[in-house]
Order: C-alpha cells, then structure tokens, then sequence
C-alpha cells in the first residue's frame, strides 16, 4: 500500500472537489502549498497523519466547507488562516483526538455558517476555547 497516497492524490488531481480518505492506514504529513482550490469536502481521519497543520492550509482552500481531520497524530497549534477557509463559510472542522494544543486563534469570529467544530481529546485546547467563544458572542 502507498502510504503517501494523500501526497499523491492532491498533487496529481489537483481540481478534485470531494475527497474522501477516512480510514485508509495513510501515514506522512499534510503537505505544505497544496493548492485545491475546487476542494470543497477533505476527511483524512482515522488515519495514522502526524506533524502540523500547515500555515498557510487557510489560503490553500478556497473553496474547503468541511475539513474532518480527526484520529490522527496531529500536533501544534490550530493556524490562524484556517478561519480563512471558505472565506469564512465553512461548516463543519473536526479535529478531535489529535495533539494539538495551544489556543482556538482570536479570528474565528469570521466563521459564521460553522455548523460543527469538535476538538473533543484536546484537553489543552478546552482550557483555552472559552476565551474564544466569548470573542465570537460579541461581534455579532
């Protein structure tokens, strides 16, 4: 099996607009500059993914409504540019069961069709998210 399918898939059909991975054993990272700009649906979760989530994954997507990236081995920080998916019209973020940790960055008051947001498993990060919620409630 190709462990480095995911790389594969997103460099070779780069106007995919639905890609579904969930449960493939898939290793490796999530690539830098992927450039999926029609990638409106990406579940890469119950898979063995680790480092971080790019920078710049915010402006790679323009068109990214869900992004399930769950049970994985993610670490680090949730970036500040993914608010900026979708122009702030996406749905639905799971990124629960990872190693992420730090704050929910301050920005996340642009999303404003999110219907699901689940870092449930990210213990350092529920410290932090109320801070974030309170932000969100008074700018609307």
């Amino acid at each position: 099996m190709c462990t480095d399918m995911f790389h594969l898939i997103c460099y070779c059909f780069h106007t995919i607009a639905y890609l579904n991975l969930y449960d493939n054993q898939l290793t490796g990272t999530i690539p830098k500059n992927l450039n999926l700009a029609n990638l409106f649906y990406l579940d890469i979760g119950r898979n063995k993914i680790g480092g971080t989530i790019p920078d710049d994954i915010g402006t790679d997507f323009e068109e990214l409504k869900f992004l399930h990236i769950d049970h994985n081995r993610i670490s680090g920080f949730l970036p500040d540019s993914v608010p900026l998916m979708a122009n702030g019209r996406m749905i639905s973020l799971l990124a629960n069961h990872n190693r992420l940790t730090g704050p929910v960055p301050d920005n996340w008051t642009v999303f404003n069709k999110l219907v699901q947001f689940n870092i449930h498993g990210e213990y350092s990060m529920m410290r932090l998210i109320h801070k974030s919620l309170e932000f969100m409630k008074k700018d609307q």
